[in-house]
């Protein structure tokens, strides 16, 4: 049913807004990071005038071109639109798919009741009342089929392809589109001496045939990147583990090293016990023995607790970022009662992000005369609550911290919270909160249970 073909005004713009709406249903209903009301008034309106066009031009172009130009032009609008394009795209075009697929087999259930394109054309306010059923239908599918992809997508590690291949993933996105286009042109290009019924058997057939392999393909493309992807993160933790390992034979060499001055000391002690100086002994004592015991104490707590951190990565980041902190003096805290072994949210990007914000806490609480650095671990039935508290200089403006190239270290330098922020983006249920008061700066990250 061809719009050029109407010749009454209000019906073609009444054909021109449902083909508008029908574009905004069928490539943005099941996006997994959906558009605002604003993007999705953008596609509205892009898909709205090239109708129009369509329909009022002299020499009308072809439909399929007309179909192609909002194709490809939604795919770009919502390319721009969305951070996650790569999710979104691959969302979008199977969109398409069920909303084709929907029309294929409405089309073929009114053809039982005689009602197809001569009927349309006859009655062309009904074509505008098919379109309607055709609307409620995609959108109850796409939206059904959205609520289990969503659920498979966020609780899998689906969330953290990299960036790296995106490449490969646009180029399948290309294929799938083309191998559709050609498909397509040839339905309309050639003429088939076949029946009414048997054209839409033939249509539904070659359909359900194009998205079965090309879903098929796209399920094992997916599962080759994501078994790659898992064996990098699997060499990452060894190499964590590795990490730990390290850590561990500095603590071992660090206890070498006690033992040698634990003669020492008793030596000195003998010293004063044969020269009967009591007094000298007492001073010596308490000036020197009891502050180097309570402090020993005091490191050999702050690194106990860090065995209720189950996950070797981030119990590894701890302790070198700990064991730095108190080479520079820095006062350390640890605060971890619960065992806690599930952590919501890929360990990799757990690390970075603690690393970064460890990071910043040791250089920023190392400038302060206070030298003050706190890290506690919470859990609940709801999430993880993780809080790095440091003393630092004062902060005129939290939120100009995030931003690229602001540091208080230098030119250059403000990359690390920036990135922070960006790796956080990728998971809907963490949450990071900033706070400063009396040269005391804390984060707050949330990490909760879906």
């Amino acid at each position: 049913m061809q719009i050029s073909c109407i010749q009454n005004i209000p019906l073609h713009f009444i054909l021109a807004m449902l083909i508008a709406c029908s574009s905004v249903i069928s490539f943005t209903n099941m996006l997994l990071y959906p558009l605002t009301k604003f993007q999705k008034f953008l596609v509205f309106s892009y898909s709205f005038l090239i109708a129009v066009i369509y329909g009022f031009s002299l020499k009308p172009f072809s439909f399929i071109i007309t179909l192609f130009m909002i194709l490809l032009g939604t795919l770009l609008l919502i390319t721009v639109f969305q951070k996650h394009r790569i999710v979104n795209l691959l969302c979008s075009v199977f969109n398409f798919y069920i909303a084709i697929g929907t029309n294929y087999l409405l089309i073929l259930f009114f053809s039982h009741f005689k009602i197809d394109e001569f009927f349309f054309k006859e009655f062309p306010y009904m074509f505008c009342l098919y379109l309607i059923v055709q609307l409620i239908c995609t959108y109850f599918v796409s939206y059904l089929l959205l609520k289990l992809a969503s659920h498979l997508y966020f609780k899998t590690n689906i969330t953290d392809l990299k960036i790296s291949y995106a490449g490969q993933i646009f180029i399948l996105l290309f294929c799938e589109i083309s191998i559709y286009g050609f498909i397509l042109f040839l339905q309309t290009t050639y003429d088939i001496n076949l029946s009414a019924s048997e054209v839409i058997q033939y249509n539904i057939f070659i359909f359900l045939l194009l998205f079965v392999t090309v879903n098929s393909i796209t399920i094992l493309f997916f599962k080759n990147i994501l078994k790659e992807q898992q064996f990098e993160n699997q060499v990452t933790q060894a190499n964590a583990v590795e990490k730990y390992a390290g850590h561990l034979e500095d603590l071992y060499l660090n206890i070498r090293s006690f033992k040698h001055d634990y003669i020492n000391i008793l030596s000195s002690l003998h010293a004063y016990i044969n020269d009967h100086d009591y007094k000298g002994l007492e001073e010596y004592f308490y000036q020197e023995i009891l502050p180097a015991g309570s402090k020993i104490a005091s490191q050999d707590s702050i690194y106990g607790r860090l065995g209720h951190i189950q996950a070797p990565e981030i119990k590894s980041i701890l302790y070198l970022k700990i064991f730095l902190a108190l080479k520079q003096e820095i006062n350390v805290t640890t605060q971890i009662k619960d065992s806690i072994d599930n952590f919501p949210m890929n360990t990799i990007d757990l690390v970075r992000i603690l690393g970064i914000l460890l990071d910043n806490a040791i250089e920023a609480s190392a400038a302060t005369a206070e030298k003050i650095l706190s890290i506690i671990f919470l859990k609940d039935s709801e999430g993880i609550y993780i809080q790095i508290q440091n003393s630092s200089c004062n902060i005129d403006n939290i939120e100009k911290i995030y931003q690229i190239g602001t540091s208080s270290k230098g030119s250059e330098r403000g990359i690390g919270l920036y990135e922070a922020r960006q790796i956080l983006k990728k998971h809907p249920n963490a949450l990071l909160n900033t706070e400063y008061s009396n040269f005391m700066f804390s984060q707050k990250l949330v990490l909760l249970y879906l």
